[in-house]
């Protein structure tokens, strides 16, 4: 790589392959989504000008030029949860062309015995329905590389290439084992993680449907979503609140919101989704008046952002003011006492609208 016609071969693989990196990274995120997988990133990049030259110059006789390395263009998943891997790994093969036998699953390669790196390296290309689209045309028969892994995999990873040593190096026996332990301690990380999302979303079943049998629940995220979705007199307040304020009214609450509105609830006393309703039906017309009034109050200056002129709320929204009216009737202090860390959690609760509803300006 080092004379000029080398340089200029790379100049024009990497022109075509950096643009094919964003087309296929955005197709990837779109697939990942339309599966309701939820990763930590995805991310491509271009194999350096040293990077490609040391990898040719390592094997001539298979490496002659740009073109043969299939990992040129390369892409990596991050997954929040080891689980999830196989889900994408999965929806990837459904939409590419992979070259199975060149494909590894690197974690089954390990002997029963060993810890080291794990993830998923998948060679791929356009299959044949994408290839005929005149959009990715420039793109046929161009291979790629996709990594599949964990967070925690992708942490081991990359302290263990920092470190400058692998697991399966030539070290001392001592250190050895003190990668087999720590190694160890993230993989059972990983499954503690996986363990954990499923009880919670065992936990939320049971929820929903106890309190679909009409039971009350202690408060909780869980419990705080089946009221947005499921509680009349909460629509009402919250259809009285935007009518007042000529705001609009989303419908899609995320588990962060439902989680702080919880726990504003519960920091105003409210012990149980009975508490809460009664509330609501009690006291209705005064929540919504006091949430005009004090959204509205020039000298708080704590309303929402505001979108293409329009200003957004979620369903949900009368219980925060549930919470802030009944801390008041109350006469909780506390609840108010320190004014900047509200300012903060109302400006929080603004934030978690925004990135649960994808509200572009």
């Amino acid at each position: 790589m080092s004379d000029g016609n080398s340089r200029d071969e790379y100049t024009r693989h990497s022109g075509l392959m950096a643009p094919m990196g964003v087309k296929v990274e955005a197709l990837i995120h779109d697939v990942v989504a339309s599966k309701g997988i939820t990763v930590h990133s995805i991310r491509h990049r271009v194999k350096t000008e040293a990077s490609t030259e040391a990898k040719l110059a390592g094997d001539p006789e298979k490496y002659a030029t740009c073109a043969d390395l299939h990992d040129f263009l390369g892409l990596r998943v991050i997954t929040h949860l080891a689980s999830d891997v196989d889900a994408v790994v999965a929806a990837v093969r459904s939409q590419f062309a992979v070259d199975e036998a060149r494909s590894l699953d690197k974690q089954s390669q390990l002997d029963a015995d060993r810890f080291g790196y794990r993830s998923f390296h998948l060679v791929a290309k356009l299959d044949a329905a994408r290839a005929a689209l005149p959009e990715w045309g420039p793109y046929v028969d161009k291979e790629f590389e996709i990594q599949v892994r964990s967070i925690l995999q992708h942490a081991w990873a990359e302290i263990e290439h920092d470190l400058g040593y692998k697991a399966t190096s030539i070290i001392p026996v001592q250190m050895q084992r003190r990668f087999a332990r720590l190694a160890g301690l993230l993989e059972i990380a990983d499954s503690e993680f996986d363990a954990i999302a499923n009880a919670l979303e065992e936990h939320d079943e049971q929820v929903s449907e106890e309190m679909q049998r009409g039971g009350a629940v202690s408060i909780d995220a869980a419990a705080v979503a089946f009221l947005v979705k499921n509680n009349d007199v909460l629509r009402r307040i919250d259809e009285d609140i935007t009518s007042r304020l000529g705001a609009h009214l989303v419908n899609r609450p995320s588990k962060r919101y439902t989680d702080a509105l919880a726990r504003h609830l519960v920091r105003a006393g409210f012990t149980s989704t009975d508490d809460v309703s009664d509330a609501l039906h009690e006291d209705s017309e005064a929540i919504a008046e006091f949430a005009t009034s004090w959204i509205t109050s020039d000298r708080r200056n704590l309303r929402p952002e505001r979108h293409s002129g329009e200003t957004i709320y979620s369903r949900g929204v009368g219980l925060f003011y549930l919470a802030m009216h009944s801390a008041l009737d109350a006469g909780d202090t506390g609840f108010f006492d320190n004014f900047s860390r509200l300012r903060g959690n109302l400006s929080l609760l603004w934030k978690i609208h925004d990135e649960a509803f994808h509200q572009a300006d």
